[in-house]
């Protein structure tokens, strides 16, 4: 009978830059221009979202808060709340130009 096994999810490498509500043009640059501010009304009626990033592998605008980071990778481009961040990513390296260590 197989013996139970431990395992721990890999996090992929990733590159991100934080939103902090006013470097609109720093991730803008960042995504290649698929970071926009939302029009109001905010998104899904939630004030807290004011912009989205478009996903390309979805093909789906994502809603972004003030704080989230904007993450690159094989899928394009997403947001991740700055908590995950935290607790499943650790910096590689030395921090590249525009804050996105």
């Amino acid at each position: 009978m197989p013996e139970v096994q431990r395992f721990r999810k890999k996090a992929p490498e990733i590159e991100a830059i934080r939103f902090d509500g006013t470097n609109h043009n720093e991730i803008n640059a960042f995504t290649n221009g698929q970071f926009e501010a939302a029009e109001p009304p905010a998104w899904l009626g939630d004030p807290r979202f004011v912009a989205t990033v478009y996903n390309q592998r979805y093909r789906i605008q994502i809603p972004v808060r003030v704080g989230m980071w904007i993450a690159r990778d094989t899928d394009g481009f997403y947001p991740i709340r700055a908590e995950k961040i935290a607790d499943e990513y650790e910096v590689v390296g030395e921090q590249g130009a525009g804050g996105t260590a």
